[in-house]
């Protein structure tokens, strides 16, 4: 089956069809590209803290990759969310993370949650907390968040949403971006490599390889733009990366 032709475009306007879409695709692929097996109260408020600054503040620099099949309306099919300074992300992720850590403690300590959702939320909030108090300074000044609906993994998209970021990247003057890749452990490396991507660190996701039943690392990547990444292999040795609540 031929896939319909591919293309990027910048977002619409805020709160309009491209951001319900990009909020879909992130509920769809939540969990190493799938959604969870279970419902999961407040999902939503996890939402609105991984992608509320790129839909806010940073969305000029985000794109949307666009499906055009003949004779039928474009269907949004994935997503890059960039930004240039990841310590203006910090600043701004600061409170709405520790509020989201606080009523999430409050439903876990009250009862509110069934078995599943319970231990998917302790889960995460120790992978949060392990992130915060472990982190170190990012490999690069810009990080990158990008998604894929699954039916257009297998084709040119990734390599259109990586062109993007490093366009972006290009225009603030940079030497290239970082970001984060949940993936089975041993898996994933060698097609990030193929994009151009380096495997700095790895850290096991608590979260994921519950869910998953099976050992999920978290790989932090770094892409350079035309030349070896001193940046990149000084940060490998280090502990564990900054966190990315996007991840």
């Amino acid at each position: 089956m031929t896939t319909p032709p591919l293309s990027l475009r910048e977002l619409g306007p805020p709160g309009g069809a491209d951001d319900d879409s990009i909020r879909r695709i992130f509920r769809q692929t939540v969990v190493l590209g799938r959604s969870t097996p279970f419902e999961l109260p407040d999902l939503d408020r996890y939402e609105a803290l991984c992608l509320g600054w790129y839909l806010g503040e940073g969305r000029r620099w985000a794109a949307v990759l666009v499906q055009s099949p003949p004779g039928e309306a474009e269907q949004v099919a994935g997503y890059v969310l960039v930004c240039p300074d990841t310590s203006v992300h910090e600043r701004w992720v600061r409170i709405p993370a520790l509020r989201f850590a606080a009523r999430t403690l409050v439903g876990l300590a009250s009862g509110r949650y069934r078995r599943e959702a319970r231990a998917f939320w302790w889960l995460r909030l120790r992978d949060g907390a392990r992130s915060w108090r472990r982190g170190i300074p990012a490999p690069m000044p810009m990080h990158v968040h990008l998604n894929l609906d699954p039916d257009v993994r297998a084709t040119s998209a990734g390599r259109l949403l990586v062109g993007h970021a490093d366009t972006v990247a290009t225009v603030h003057g940079l030497v290239g971006w970082f970001g984060e890749v949940n993936a089975r452990a041993g898996h994933r490396a060698g097609a990030l490599e193929r994009l151009g991507a380096t495997v700095v660190h790895r850290t096991p996701n608590l979260t994921f390889s519950w869910v998953r039943e099976e050992p999920v690392e978290r790989l932090t990547v770094v892409r350079t733009l035309g030349q070896t990444s001193k940046v990149a292999r000084r940060w490998a040795t280090a502990s564990s990366p900054t966190p990315m609540w996007a991840a």
